[in-house]
C-alpha cells in the first residue's frame, strides 16, 4: 500500500466533506425547484381545468340557442303559414257580397277575416322579435365560446410547456445528483484507502503518530483549559515542527506561496553569501509566519479563531492583534490573577512575539502598546518563544512585571527562535518530501 501524509488524508478529507456539502446543497436545491415547478404544473393544470370547464359550459349555451333558433324559425314559419291562410280568408270574404232591397251592391262583412289577419300579423312579428334576440343572444354566445377556446388552447400549450420543463429539469437534476453521489462514493472510498495507508504508515513512525495526534486534537466535554494544555499545543519537537511545516506546505497555500518564493530565491543565488542573505530573510518573514500559525492549530480546538483584527484607541491609533480566539467552547485558564482566565463563551486576545532574548526584551514598549487593544476581551497574553527564558533574571522578571501590568502577561512556551529558523530553513534548503 502506498504511503500518504496526514496533510493528503486531511485534503482528501476536505475534497470529501466539499462534495457532500455539494451533493446537500444540490439535493437541497432540487427539492426547492422542484417544488416550485410543482406548484407552476399544478396551477397550470387548475387553469387549463378551469378553461375547460369554461368552454364546455360555452358549448352549452351556444347549442341551447341554436335549439331556440330552430324552434323560432320553425315557430316563423307555422306563424307565416297561418297568416298567408288568414290573408286568403280574408280575400274570399272580400270577394264576395249581395245587392240589398233597393238593389244597392253591400261587400261582405269581412271584420272576422281582417282581425284574424291582423291577430297573425302580430303573432309573426313577434317571433321576428324572439329570433333577433335569439341571433343577438347567439352572437354574444359565440363571441364567449371563441374566447372560452382560446383559453382553453392556451391554457393547455402552458400546462404542456411546465410539464415538459418539469420532465427535462426533474431528467438532467437526476443526472446531476447521481453524477454528484458518484464522485461522493469515489471520494469515500480513495479516502478510506488513505486512511489506512496513513495509519500503516503511523504505526510504524512515533513522532508522525505524536504530530497527527496534535493536529487533530480536540479537548475532552467538559475539560477546562489550563496552562499544561496550553504548553502541549504550544511546544512540539524539532521533528514534529518539521511535520508541521510540510503539513501547512501541503495545506496552506500563502504559506506555501511564501516557501516557494524564498526556495526559488535561494535556488537562484550565486555563491554563499546570497544564499545566506535569503536565509536571513526568510528567518525575518517566514519564522514568524510559522509560529502564528503554529498558534492557531494550538487554540482553534478551543474556540472562532480570527488573526489581524484590529482595535482602534480613542487617538485614532490602532493596533492588530495576531490572534483572537472568540466563542470560547471551554474555560481557559491562563494561571493566577486578575484576567488570567476566559469563561466558556468568552474570548482569548494573543500576541506571538519570537525572537532571540535582546530582541523580546527590546520589544517591551511595542508589547504594552499592543497589549492595550487586548483589553475588550476576556484574557489575553503575549506568546513568546522560549528565549525569554535566556534573559538575565532581571530584564525577564522586568519585562514580565511590565506586560502583567499592562494585563496580556507574556508567556515563553513557542519554540526557540533557532528551532524556528531551522525549521523554514529547512523548508527553503531542501526540495519537499512529504513525511508527516
Amino acid at each position: 500500500m502506498s504511503q500518504v501524509s496526514v496533510a493528503d488524508v486531511d485534503n482528501l478529507s476536505d475534497v470529501y466533506s466539499g462534495l457532500v456539502e455539494s451533493y446537500s446543497i444540490a439535493q437541497t436545491s432540487f427539492e426547492k425547484d422542484a417544488g416550485e415547478l410543482t406548484a407552476i404544473q399544478e396551477a397550470a393544470e387548475n387553469d387549463y381545468a378551469e378553461a375547460s370547464s369554461a368552454l364546455e359550459a360555452a358549448n352549452e349555451l351556444v347549442d341551447q340557442c341554436q335549439q331556440e333558433l330552430e324552434q323560432l324559425q320553425s315557430a316563423l314559419e307555422e306563424a307565416e303559414a297561418e297568416l298567408a291562410s288568414a290573408e286568403e280568408d280574408l280575400a274570399e270574404a272580400e270577394s264576395g257580397g249581395s245587392y240589398d232591397e233597393d238593389g244597392n251592391w253591400e261587400p261582405a262583412d269581412t271584420s272576422g277575416e281582417e282581425a284574424a289577419v291582423e291577430e297573425a300579423q302580430e303573432h309573426v312579428a313577434e317571433i321576428n322579435e324572439q329570433i333577433n334576440a335569439a341571433q343577438e343572444k347567439m352572437e354574444k354566445a359565440q363571441e364567449q365560446q371563441q374566447k372560452c377556446a382560446e383559453r382553453a388552447e392556451l391554457a393547455k400549450e402552458t400546462l404542456q410547456i411546465a410539464s415538459q420543463h418539469m420532465e427535462s429539469f426533474v431528467s438532467a437534476q437526476t443526472v446531476h445528483l447521481s453524477a454528484i453521489e458518484h464522485q461522493v462514493s469515489v471520494a469515500q472510498a480513495r479516502l478510506n484507502h488513505a486512511r489506512e495507508a496513513l495509519s500503516q504508515y503511523l504505526a510504524t513512525n512515533p513522532q508522525a503518530a505524536s504530530f497527527e495526534k496534535w493536529v487533530h486534537w480536540q479537548p475532552a466535554k467538559g475539560q477546562i483549559i489550563t496552562p499544561d494544555i496550553i504548553h502541549d499545543r504550544l511546544n512540539l519537537s524539532s521533528e514534529q515542527s518539521q511535520l508541521f511545516a510540510e503539513y501547512l506546505y501541503a495545506r496552506d497555500s500563502a504559506f506555501r506561496n511564501r516557501i516557494d518564493e524564498y526556495r526559488s530565491k535561494y535556488n537562484a543565488a550565486q555563491g554563499q553569501a546570497e544564499k545566506h542573505a535569503i536565509l536571513v530573510q526568510a528567518s525575518r518573514g517566514g519564522s514568524g509566519d510559522f509560529a502564528e500559525k503554529l498558534a492557531v492549530y494550538a487554540f482553534k480546538p478551543f474556540g472562532t479563531v480570527s488573526t489581524q483584527d484590529r482595535r482602534f484607541f480613542e487617538d485614532g491609533k490602532y493596533t492588530k492583534i495576531d490572534l483572537r480566539v472568540s466563542d470560547l467552547n471551554r474555560a481557559v485558564i491562563l494561571g493566577r490573577g486578575e484576567k488570567m482566565g476566559a469563561p466558556a463563551g468568552g474570548s482569548l486576545a494573543i500576541e506571538i512575539k519570537t525572537g532571540h532574548p535582546e530582541y523580546l526584551y527590546s520589544q517591551k514598549d511595542h508589547l504594552i502598546f499592543q497589549a492595550g487593544g487586548h483589553q475588550d476581551s476576556s484574557a489575553s497574553m503575549v506568546i513568546c518563544s522560549r528565549d525569554i527564558h535566556d534573559l538575565s533574571p532581571e530584564k525577564e522578571k522586568e519585562l514580565r512585571d511590565a506586560l502583567r501590568s499592562a494585563g496580556s502577561p507574556i508567556i515563553g512556551m513557542m519554540p526557540s527562535k533557532d528551532e524556528l529558523d531551522g525549521t523554514i530553513w529547512k523548508q527553503v534548503c531542501e526540495t519537499m518530501e512529504t513525511k508527516q
